[in-house]
């Protein structure tokens, strides 16, 4: 072969490939969108204007960026209502005359990177002037170190137009605030707060700090005795000066220091002047008094048993009353009478006993909280009966019929604890030595108390039974017959 052959071979494969590319560019060129123009050509800052696409060259392929002479626009859109769709966007605060530029940013078009991405449109676009940019003159607080939930005042001096005027705490929700010149606000927290005056796409905004001391705060209170060491725990409580205050019915301790307190808890001795029963308690650390919490001092009253035995009651018809709106109705005759508890005149309870011998009657334990109901227990003849009922609760608290006779029925002062005291049996006989069974049951805890056992009577009256809470509102001491049993605990 020749050399002009060769060379006329070689000259034949170049222009082969060469058309193969143009025949491949042809089609892939052809999805890289295109813009005629721009109206209008000259505008203000702010204002919108349109760039119209090609409708030979018209995809819809990504997103595109507008940059006015290298500034660019943060406000671009697709137009609505337009066949192809123009771009919209706003001239950009700091624009100038200058080229107007596209770029598409996103699309399968921009994977092919040989072809142009950008496009810059004649005419030069020329950039007119510019509106007024607002100012704010002054934004200030009537204290800028609160306590918190203080009310406090945001001033401020807007000059030159706003279309807008808002207000808003740092990742708050915003607030108008256009033709005022103040607030008050009262936060709970420290806050920053930023007034951003806005005239058509020009703004300019300033921020302003609060420091807030922040309340303490109670969340919960460890169980505690009087006379013992009380935790509060919560939020905030720790200064040079932090204090717990307590307060039940018309008890109220003062401030009571903690000297050596924690961001997150309180310890001082609760007052031995404070009973078991609701309470509510404060922190006041410093200047700031932390809200009301309610809780409950533990333990039971402490006091001497109050003896019912007396009152119980069998005649008939009898009504008498306990407290503001509870009363007993006695009614029957013979053997059995019934026994009507009511509040305001609407049953609570009622029960049947045997008044043939033996402690028997009705009443009401010391405080009005329960209903008492004594008898004889008819199918044995050394058996008593002993029913009490908690009125408010509709409950039964206590209730045995195999207690022996000469029946004995004491209440702790708050009437959670029930003494009693009967002969000792024995298969429904009495024990011909003459021994007391005493039994102690906790309605608190619907709970026997361990009993003491039979308790020999020896040469006194056997009448002789007493009891009382301890000064430690956890235990109960008993004398009986000269002696003292115990103590029981009840907590």
């Amino acid at each position: 072969m020749s050399y002009f052959d060769n060379l006329s071979k070689r000259f034949s494969a170049i222009y082969s490939c060469r058309f193969f590319l143009l025949c491949l560019a042809l089609p892939i060129t052809a999805c890289v969108p295109r813009f005629s123009g721009v109206a209008p050509t000259s505008g203000e800052i702010c204002e919108q204007v349109n760039i119209q696409r090609d409708p030979e060259r018209w995809h819809r392929c990504g997103t595109f960026s507008v940059t006015f002479n290298g500034v660019a626009s943060t406000d671009v859109s697709l137009a609505s209502g337009t066949e192809p769709e123009d771009i919209i966007a706003v001239i950009p605060p700091g624009a100038s005359s200058g080229p107007l530029i596209i770029r598409q940013n996103s699309g399968s078009c921009t994977l092919i990177g040989f072809f142009s991405k950008t496009q810059t449109l004649d005419p030069m676009f020329e950039v007119t002037g510019s509106p007024t940019r607002p100012s704010i003159v002054s934004f200030n607080a009537s204290d800028t170190d609160i306590t918190a939930g203080e009310a406090v005042t945001l001033n401020w001096t807007v000059s030159l137009p706003s279309e807008e005027l808002t207000l808003n705490t740092i990742g708050g929700s915003s607030l108008s605030v256009l033709g005022r010149s103040s607030i008050e606000v009262s936060p709970e927290t420290d806050s920053t707060y930023r007034l951003t005056a806005r005239n058509r796409c020009l703004s300019v905004s300033q921020t302003l700090a609060i420091n807030v001391q922040e309340r303490p705060l109670i969340t919960s209170v460890d169980d505690v005795y009087p006379g013992e060491r009380l935790r509060a725990r919560g939020s905030n409580l720790s200064s040079s000066n932090s204090n717990l205050i307590i307060q039940q019915n018309s008890r109220n301790s003062g401030p009571i220091r903690d000297p050596s307190p924690s961001s997150t808890s309180l310890d001082v001795i609760l007052p031995t002047e404070f009973v078991p029963g609701p309470a509510s308690i404060e922190a006041q650390v410093d200047t700031l008094t932390s809200p009301s919490y309610d809780f409950i001092i533990k333990g039971r009253e402490s006091g001497q048993f109050i003896d019912i035995t007396s009152q119980l009651l069998i005649s008939t018809p009898t009504a008498v009353t306990c407290g503001e709106s509870r009363s007993l109705v006695i009614s029957g005759s013979g053997e059995n009478r019934t026994a009507s508890f009511y509040e305001s005149g609407r049953l609570l309870f009622r029960e049947t006993f045997n008044v043939s011998t033996g402690i028997r009657g009705a009443a009401f334990s010391p405080d009005c909280l329960h209903g008492v109901v004594a008898g004889h227990n008819s199918f044995t003849t050394t058996n008593s009966v002993l029913t009490v009922q908690d009125l408010a609760n509709g409950r039964n608290r206590f209730s045995d019929n195999t207690l022996g006779q000469s029946l004995q029925i004491l209440f702790s002062p708050d009437d959670s604890v029930l003494l009693h005291k009967s002969l000792f049996t024995v298969s429904g006989t009495t024990s011909s030595s003459t021994n007391y069974v005493i039994g102690l049951y906790d309605m608190q805890r619907n709970r026997n108390i361990p009993a003491t056992g039979p308790q020999p009577c020896g040469s006194g009256s056997c009448s002789g039974l007493s009891a009382r809470v301890l000064d430690n509102y956890r235990d109960v001491s008993i004398n009986f017959n000269a002696s003292t049993l115990g103590p029981y605990p009840i907590e």
